[in-house]
């Protein structure tokens, strides 16, 4: 079986160290160049290149002219793109004999488009989904060749609903080889008339509404957590990363955002954080930081939470220096 692989994040890794292992070492290998290192969830491939021997070439875009002549020059079986964020254009999804396969994470066709994982924790699921999918010009509307579902718990954030995500795109892989080595890989139409659609979603859209709902606000800030950008406030002029939260759903009154104070937990894991008033309860920053990704948690969020008690987290940087 002749494989041409293209990824450029953590999936892209594990599933092509996978395939090694396998004894399916690609006949080539496209990772994201350097100047893509800022993008979330980055992972290059260079030193599974040097592990395995196979040859690798860095490209900005999947569709360049390169990749085409060395695509063209090989004509692979299968051409696998897992962990791209660019539509594959119909001039390459032609060449491979057998066809091109990718991962969306989501039960297609719900959730087209773009940052599945994000969107899943963001709207609060307690299930998420794996496509494994035929690439076709369109985005996302190939047909389903695998859909396997995995749990989310209320404590899950983007960081691990990432791990669980590689964790079973690995094990269908390694399912389908056989498929994939005989070309018997299924192939199962999607509905059309069912899809919906999730946004793209940038580093701006982190600035967290302190007038939603707790449970909300709680699953926005878990959702876009590492390794994405991250959700952010102000206080005064600063810009305050938040990285870590719990909640507590309970009545209380005063202003949304309103710092109450250092919060100590109880329980068998002792968490420390700042106490913040939400939308039908309370919000626990566990871990924070600034622009500069330094990051405060443990005593020093407390001591943090003390300094700023009774002041208010802001959606906008809204603070105008006296004088």
């Amino acid at each position: 079986m002749k494989i041409v692989f293209a990824g450029g994040m953590s999936i892209s890794a594990q599933i092509l160290e996978l395939l090694c292992e396998e004894g399916e070492l690609p006949a080539h290998a496209f990772g994201y160049s350097p100047d893509l290192s800022y993008r979330s969830n980055y992972m290059p491939l260079e030193n599974l290149a040097e592990k395995y021997g196979f040859s690798l070439t860095n490209v900005k875009n999947i569709n360049d002219l390169k990749v085409h002549e060395i695509l063209k020059s090989i004509k692979p079986d299968w051409f696998l793109v897992f962990g791209w964020s660019q539509l594959v254009k119909e001039n390459l999804l032609e060449i491979p004999k057998k066809g091109t396969l990718g991962f969306h994470m989501t039960k297609l066709p719900e959730g087209r488009g773009r940052a599945p994982v994000a969107w899943t924790v963001i709207n609060g699921k307690r299930e998420g989904w794996v496509s494994l999918i035929w690439l076709y010009p369109e985005a996302d509307n190939g047909d389903i060749a695998v859909q396997r579902s995995y749990n989310i718990s209320l404590f899950d954030d983007a960081e691990t609903v990432v791990g669980k995500v590689n964790k079973l795109a690995c094990g269908i892989i390694r399912d389908v080889l056989p498929d994939l080595r005989n070309g018997t890989l299924l192939k199962t139409l999607q509905d059309n008339s069912k899809a919906t659609y999730w946004g793209k979603r940038i580093p701006d859209d982190g600035i967290i509404d302190w007038q939603m709902p707790v449970k909300e606000v709680y699953d926005f800030i878990m959702g876009i957590t590492h390794p994405f950008p991250g959700a952010f406030t102000y206080l005064k002029d600063k810009k305050i990363m938040v990285w870590r939260v719990g909640m507590i759903e309970v009545e209380i009154s005063g202003p949304c955002g309103r710092i109450l104070g250092p919060y100590y937990s109880h329980g068998q894991k002792h968490e420390t954080g700042i106490a913040v008033i939400a939308n039908g309860g309370i919000l626990i920053i566990k871990c924070m930081g600034d622009e500069k990704d330094s990051v405060v948690e443990g005593d020093n969020l407390a001591n943090k939470a003390e300094m700023w008690r009774g002041m208010k987290f802001e959606s906008a940087r809204n603070y105008v220096r006296p004088g």
